[in-house]
């Protein structure tokens, strides 16, 4: 049986959060059930929710957490709600995504090995284009797919954007680990799905679309280098979780890469970012706390 839950996490987006819901009602393949897990929002979502009628919809089951837990806490929750109840795979997501019509049909359309992943494409502003570089394992090597393929590929990670899995692959590796708050959880939990022998597939036919990250691109003694413009508490959050991750599985390269390439990403925000200060303070204690394994939620 192809019991499949959606699960979206949201938090103070309520516009977002009932496009992205049009869309699941929508699909020519419905999930079984669609759960809300709502990080504490205090715009009004549940209100908003109620008057327009979703929360009448037998599909719907919506949660409301007591606190903030983050993009992580949320999917947790929300991962073992749905296996309470039964179901066999779940489609994760953010509320700032939209499913294409068919995109939860196109993903059972072959037989799918529940010991892997499958990811939705997500696409931004040119549905051909990929929101961010995806790294293939084509042939033992790696490299970045920045279009849509024709063809479902082994992927080194996919973000928890139209992430399927399924329930005996969960009960092998476990949940993703919540103490991440926000940023990198999804990388983590697929380099820890691979270390179990598990693959991670993008589904070239099933797409969602989602907005593209803000970006910027520096030159630097003639290279130019993209950044992610980010504000300093989330920087904090991307920094220390990609030290953590690279303590986890990277060995020496955690010294010879990554936290080179933090210095240097440092540096260039001293040079170009508006909030200098906010920034320096914000990579201080992320590489502090990354070096040291303090995880979950902190404020700067």
């Amino acid at each position: 049986m192809n019991s499949i839950a959606a699960v979206i996490v949201t938090f103070n987006r309520k516009d977002l959060l009932v496009d992205c819901l049009t869309s699941l009602l929508n699909q020519t393949k419905l999930p079984d059930q669609v759960f809300i897990i709502d990080n504490a929002s205090t715009d009004g979502t549940q209100s908003a929710l109620q008057a327009l009628g979703f929360l009448n919809n037998s599909l719907i089951k919506y949660h409301f957490l007591p606190e903030n837990t983050g993009g992580a806490g949320g999917f947790v929750h929300g991962m073992k709600l749905a296996f309470e109840q039964g179901m066999e795979w779940v489609w994760m997501m953010d509320d700032d995504a939209l499913a294409e019509s068919d995109a939860l049909e196109n993903l059972f359309k072959t037989p799918l090995n529940k010991q892997c992943v499958y990811g939705s494409v997500v696409t931004g502003h040119n549905d051909s284009q990929l929101c961010w570089p995806v790294d293939s394992m084509s042939d033992k090597r790696i490299n970045a797919i920045e279009h849509l393929t024709d063809q479902h590929t082994a992927v080194y990670f996919h973000p928890f954007l139209g992430f399927l899995i399924n329930r005996q692959l969960v009960e092998k590796v476990g949940f993703p680990d919540e103490s991440f708050f926000i940023s990198g959880d999804d990388f983590d939990y697929c380099l820890n799905i691979r270390g179990h022998g598990g693959t991670v597939f993008l589904c070239s036919d099933s797409r969602l679309k989602h907005p593209v990250p803000p970006r910027k691109v520096i030159n630097v003694l003639g290279y130019h280098f993209t950044m992610l413009v980010q504000a300093p508490g989330r920087s904090y959050y991307n920094i220390r979780n990609k030290i953590v991750i690279a303590r986890r599985y990277y060995g020496i390269r955690l010294w010879t890469h990554t936290l080179p390439s933090i210095i240097f990403r440092l540096l260039v925000c001293l040079c170009s970012d508006s909030d200098k200060w906010g920034q320096a303070r914000a990579y201080y204690f992320a590489i502090f706390h990354g070096l040291t394994n303090r995880l979950g939620r902190y404020s700067l």
